[in-house]
This record gives structure tokens, C-alpha cells and sequence, in this order.
């Protein structure tokens, strides 16, 4: 499989910029492991308005972000606490 470049958005980085230090522990190495299997054990496809992305959870975090394939970008959309992310 090929290696995926990881993109944060800037709503995206500010909210990890937000995250107490053991949240951002739980966190980044999800994100960094998107880049080697954007599809892990665990990852959910969304549906509704949010259809065409995927989360992941970390902790009592969720990592939302989309798979650009054919380009090899995960773009990471949003990153929350799971009772704020739907919001």
C-alpha cells in the first residue's frame, strides 16, 4: 500500500492546538497513522451531511477526515471530543 500524505485544515489544527497534553497523546499518533492505513480497524464511514468522511476514535476523541485516493491525501476535517463533533 502506498503512503498517504496527511493534510490538517486549519479549523482542524487549531482545535488539536485546544487539546489538554494527555488528549493530544491520544490524538497524534492517530493521525500520523492515517498516512500509513487511511482505512484501520475501527474507522467508520459517516453518513448524512457529513457522507464521503470517515472518523476514527482516539480515546474519547474522534478524528473526522476525508480520503482523497486518487491523489493519496487524507485530509483531516475535524478533531473533537465525541459528545462536541457532530455539533
Amino acid at each position: 500500500m502506498s503512503r498517504y500524505a496527511v493534510e490538517v485544515l486549519p479549523a482542524a489544527r487549531r482545535q488539536v492546538k485546544k487539546l489538554s497534553s494527555d488528549a493530544y497523546r491520544l490524538v497524534r499518533p492517530v493521525i500520523r497513522s492515517l498516512a500509513e492505513n487511511p482505512r484501520p480497524n475501527g474507522y467508520k464511514p459517516l453518513h448524512g451531511k457529513l457522507k464521503g468522511l470517515y472518523r476514527i476514535d482516539a480515546g474519547n476523541y474522534r478524528v473526522v477526515y476525508q480520503i482523497k485516493d486518487d491523489v493519496l491525501i487524507v485530509v483531516v476535517v475535524k478533531v473533537a471530543n465525541r459528545r462536541d463533533v457532530y455539533r
